[in-house]
This record gives C-alpha cells, structure tokens and sequence, in this order.
C-alpha cells in the first residue's frame, strides 16, 4: 500500500508518546510493521517533510533504509505541480505537490489534517479520466482504510 504523509501530522504520526498518536497507529503499523510505503518526491513535499522536520530525519533515513519510500522523480512532480497550480487559483489551494504525488504514485490514501484541503484533493478536475481519488485518513475511525495493507 502506498501512503503520503501530510507534514501536518509528523509530530503525531512519528512520536507514538503523542495524544494523538492513537489515531495512527493503524498506519504507523502498516509503514513500519508490513509493506506499506511512504512517498517522497518534488521540491515541495521534500522541503515539508524533511527541511522544515529536521528531527524525523534519522527515522526517513530508516525508512529509505527499509525500502519504505517510494521516491517520486523531482522534476515530474514539480512539473505536474506548476499544472495544477493554473487550473486552480484559489488562495486556499496550497497542496497542488500533494495532488501531483498523488497522480504519479497511485497513492491510495492520504494521511493528513488539513481538512481545508479536503475539496481540493477530492476534485477530479485534477487528475486524469478514471483515476481513483484516494481517501483521506484522519482518525482512527478510519483504520479500515489499512485493511489492505498486508
């Protein structure tokens, strides 16, 4: 199964002491104790996951290690983000690097809290005929969604 993980949930996603944490557990058990994956690739989504978390950095270096990241090319992604980028101009729409990571790796659920961006993930004007938008995981009233991640 793959799997991108919004920078907003690092903290809780990746510190198992943190409240929250519970609610990701499904997720944290398919990357860390089955074959999911995690992707990572463009600029931007590099730059939230890795510049701006500086202290989950040995645990990517685990998961790269593992073979848990699945690595996007750089310049697809950035590409596919400046496209998406001029069909939608809303100021609101800040995650077009998620929507290309999306398209370009067939994730099939995305774990993030930005419910703001729920609209914008969901809107099929973005990807291609027939796509499978993926679903969103926010709680863990959403561990169904890991059902498939053996």
């Amino acid at each position: 199964m793959v799997i991108i993980l919004d920078a907003n949930i690092l903290h809780k996603f990746f510190d198992i002491l943190h409240e929250d944490h519970r609610h990701y557990k499904p997720v944290y058990k398919c990357l860390f104790e089955k074959k999911g994956k995690i992707v990572l690739g463009g600029t931007t989504l590099k730059k939230e996951l890795l510049e701006r978390n500086k202290k989950f950095l040995p645990v990517f270096a685990e998961l790269s290690r593992a073979g848990k990241i699945l690595r996007l090319i750089d310049e697809e992604v950035d590409d596919l983000e400046k496209k998406l980028k001029d069909i939608e101009k809303s100021k609101d729409f800040d995650d077009p690097h998620i929507i290309a990571c999306i398209i370009l790796s067939k994730t099939e659920v995305l774990v993030s809290d930005d419910s703001r961006a729920d609209r914008f993930i969901k809107d099929k004007r973005f990807y291609p005929k027939k796509f499978i938008i993926p679903s969103i995981y926010r709680l863990y009233s959403h561990r169904h969604l890991m059902d498939s991640c053996s």
